[in-house]
This record gives structure tokens, C-alpha cells and sequence, in this order.
């Protein structure tokens, strides 16, 4: 799968601009809880996007590969707090 990358800002309260801050609040819970060191959740988000880790940064992401991001964080999230 390919990560769609957005290379303008996003204009405050846009909606690209609401789907980075969503996604970036989802992953910052995984670092944040403990669950992980921050460098550690970015090379991890890398992997899970199949994207180099030096372009895993969420002022690249287009809408659609935040919400996907979005999406792996809350289920990493749920599984280390509800299954686990």
C-alpha cells in the first residue's frame, strides 16, 4: 500500500488539517502511556505504513493516510490496554 504525502500546509481547521492532529493525538498515546519510546512508535508507525522512516512525519500525510494511521494507533492502543 502506498502513503498518500500532502506537501502544503494544511490551513487551520481544515479537514487535513483536523485528520493530522487526530492521528498524530492517536499515536502520541502510544509513546505518551509508556507503551513505547517516541523514537521506537515512529520507526514502528514506518514499518506498519511501509514507508522509509525518515518520511513518517504526519506533515506529510494526506487525509487518507492520516485516518489510516489514525486507525493502527487506536487498535495498537487497544490491544495493549483491553487484551493485553
Amino acid at each position: 500500500m502506498t502513503v498518500g504525502y500532502h506537501t502544503e500546509k494544511a490551513a487551520p481547521g481544515s479537514p487535513l488539517a483536523k485528520a493530522r492532529m487526530a492521528a498524530h493525538t492517536a499515536f502520541d498515546s502510544i509513546w505518551k502511556s509508556g507503551h513505547m519510546p517516541r523514537s521506537r512508535a515512529y520507526l514502528w508507525l514506518a514499518e506498519e505504513l511501509d514507508v522509509p522512516p525518515e518520511n513518517c512525519h504526519f506533515r506529510f500525510f494526506d487525509a487518507a493516510t492520516c485516518e489510516r494511521a489514525q486507525r493502527l494507533c487506536d487498535v495498537y492502543m487497544f490491544n495493549k490496554e483491553f487484551m493485553a
